[in-house]
């Protein structure tokens, strides 16, 4: 038998899927514009789903922003879904400029949040790298030190 259920993960880990949240936010917002725009030049979209309202997207996406992007990853999981939202916020500016539409949220604050995420990214590849200095170090004493 066939599911349509997403997969779950064995270890939930809520702050990789509070960030996929927030994409998903930012693709209904990206979606209500475009049924909105539907609407506005005459076809009948009752037949699609009417998601809240764009101030509630809004909303919904800083609270979850100001919760978890803010806070410093610590799993791959975690890392991976700020680099998908990363991802997603560089392609709403492009969308969009090309579709004369607003984002979720105004430019400058997806600068900044995308600054918080990069410095969270690289805090947790660094202690990543220095993880595995550790192990190497441990490995072969001195081996890093005298330039082999």
């Amino acid at each position: 038998m066939t599911t349509n259920a997403a997969p779950t993960a064995e270890k939930p880990d809520h702050h990789a899927g509070a960030i996929h949240h927030a994409i998903a936010l930012r693709m209904l917002h990206r979606y209500q514009h475009a049924r909105e725009m539907a609407a506005w030049y005459g076809h009948d979209v009752s037949k699609l789903y009417a998601p809240p309202d764009f101030a509630d997207l809004s909303d919904a996406y800083r609270e979850l922003i100001q919760e978890w992007a803010y806070e410093h990853p610590d799993t791959v999981s975690a890392i991976s879904a700020f680099v998908s939202l990363l991802a997603v916020m560089a392609t709403d500016d492009l969308l969009g400029t090309v579709l004369n539409e607003g984002n979720i949220v105004s430019d400058e604050q997806d600068r900044s949040d995308a600054i918080v995420m990069l410095a969270d990214i690289k805090r947790w590849i660094n202690k990543v790298e220095i993880r595995e200095f550790v192990q190497k170090d441990r490995a072969h004493p001195g081996l890093e030190r005298e330039g082999r």
